[in-house]
């Protein structure tokens, strides 16, 4: 039961995202509700729904390529630029 309402509400907080996504579907471009599912459930899942946009920047260099997909192409029609992975930590020069 507990995995049941894990799943509808990862579902409802992927839902929320996209919020009112226009042109998802029909332009053949995946909505970010879609492809993200399974990367909000594995990283987002226990987060509040307000903040899963700032989760999924956390964890920009582990989703998935479709989500990195459909992230970027949102952001290219918004003309924002597409969240970056963190910069990994230049090695100490000894």
């Amino acid at each position: 039961m507990k995995s049941l309402i894990t799943s509808v509400a990862v579902l409802t907080i992927a839902v929320s995202i996209a919020g009112c996504h226009r042109g998802g579907g029909a332009s053949g471009r995946p909505s970010i509700r879609a492809a993200c599912a399974a990367d909000i459930q594995q990283f987002c899942a226990d987060v509040d729904r307000s903040q899963i946009r700032s989760c999924l920047k956390t964890h920009a260099d582990q989703l998935s390529t479709g989500c990195k997909a459909a992230i970027a192409a949102r952001a290219a029609r918004s003309g924002a630029p597409a969240p970056a992975a963190p910069a990994a930590a230049a090695p100490a020069n000894k």
